[in-house]
């Protein structure tokens, strides 16, 4: 999948907004013709075909900037700065395990803390899905095991 700008995204929100509203205009258009008496059975199947055609276009158009403006938020997104905190996780994890390496209950609680998951994939590969947000300590009581975690 190619990777799109947060500028490459700018102008297509806008040409997508600026047809929408055109679509909106001749939705109304249309409902007030059907509201109006100017309508005999004829051209009323007519203005209803149009008017499903409109409402289809306005859902898509609304869809399609939903879509687009989510791309945009993703672009925006500094995706080193969660790499690099991921790795900082890891290097957290690996310190604790060289520390409580004889210590069962310390290794538990240590996975507990950091490992969300631990999953295989299909390709055979190990998954390790560690949680976020967590506040890192580099403290460490007497024994070396952390102060908190």
């Amino acid at each position: 999948m190619q990777k799109i700008s947060k500028q490459e995204l700018a102008p297509q929100i806008e040409n997508a907004s600026k047809a929408l509203r055109e679509a909106q205009k001749e939705q109304e258009k249309t409902y007030r013709l059907l509201l109006s008496d100017k309508l005999d059975a004829r051209n009323s199947e007519f203005v209803n075909q149009r008017l499903l055609k409109l409402n289809k276009e306005v859902s898509d158009l609304t869809a399609r900037i939903s879509y687009l403006r989510t791309q945009r938020d993703r672009a925006a997104v500094d995706h080193g700065a969660r790499i690099e905190a991921e790795f900082r996780k890891f290097s957290r994890l690996s310190e604790l395990f060289k520390n409580d390496s004889r210590d069962k209950s310390a290794i538990i609680l240590s996975l507990k803390t950091y490992v969300e998951r631990v999953s295989v994939t299909k390709d055979g590969e190990d998954c390790i899905s560690l949680y976020h947000n967590l506040l890192a300590s580099t403290s460490v009581q007497k024994d070396g095991s952390p102060a908190r975690i």
